[in-house]
């Protein structure tokens, strides 16, 4: 059935042209956003430490970390251009977008390593003391103004650490899903009208600021949370935890 596909079966048929689809609008998705803006010469939708690619229909982020030597301790003063230098290493890959094949939309997923990243997507509570401190005072808050028939409405814990990275990961998974959408999955497009590409190229451009605001917050998120956590847990032998100081990091 490899070499011939018209041998295949029509669930086998039916796969392969999901998993076809999935990868051409990964594709599709990151031509658009690694692409130069037309209107302006030399600028570039996304910044130059910012990195994708596509493999299996999932969009991998990797970004550039580096530092100044000149600011590490016990270092010699440095002339600050050569100590703006990045060395040459590879991109970090701090996450990836999925291309569901049932839906079409993108699930953020992350490394096995980057555990407290990971919890804090999903915002579990055993992450946080301060945490499950707000969220059992928040219920029995609730409990009481339910008593007393008043509003059982709270904001309490709006402003913790893993609410944030939750609700910064869900803007980003909406923010792929609607550029997806207008970007189709590759080819040539219908025009009804003379005006429908401007339009359409302009609905695409919003999209794609929106995307690229949303991957510049998650992309610092998974290096704070994930690779920094990690680091220190090779390096010193600590474990990181969040909302240390009582409060929202």
């Amino acid at each position: 059935s490899i070499n011939n596909p018209f041998q295949l079966s029509a669930s086998d048929a039916l796969l392969a042209a999901t998993v076809i689809s999935a990868q051409n609008r990964c594709v599709a998705v990151v031509e658009t956003l690694t692409k130069s803006i037309a209107t302006q010469e030399d600028k570039e939708r996304l910044p130059k430490w910012l990195h994708l690619s596509v493999e299996h229909g999932t969009i991998s982020v990797a970004i550039d970390i580096t530092y100044n030597p000149a600011t590490a301790a016990n270092s010699p003063p440095q002339d600050v251009t050569t100590a703006a230098v990045a060395p040459n290493r590879p991109p970090v890959i701090v996450f990836r977008m999925s291309c569901d094949s049932r839906t079409g939309q993108y699930i953020i997923t992350f490394s096995s390593s980057a555990s407290l990243l990971r919890s804090l997507a999903c915002n579990d509570l055993k992450v946080s003391e301060v945490a499950q401190y707000v969220n059992a005072q928040a219920l029995t808050t609730k409990t009481q103004k339910t008593r007393a028939g008043a509003n059982a409405s709270t904001t309490q814990g709006k402003d913790l650490t893993g609410r944030i990275v939750k609700e910064s990961f869900d803007s980003l998974s909406r923010s792929m899903d609607i550029l997806a959408r207008k970007v189709g999955v590759r080819g040539g497009w219908h025009n009804l009208e003379e005006s429908s590409a401007k339009l359409r190229e302009r609905s695409m451009e919003t999209a794609c600021v929106d995307v690229k605001n949303s991957l510049m917050r998650c992309s610092a998120m998974g290096v704070v949370y994930g690779v920094v956590p990690l680091a220190l847990g090779v390096g010193l032998g600590v474990d990181a935890v969040v909302d240390m100081a009582g409060g929202a990091l």
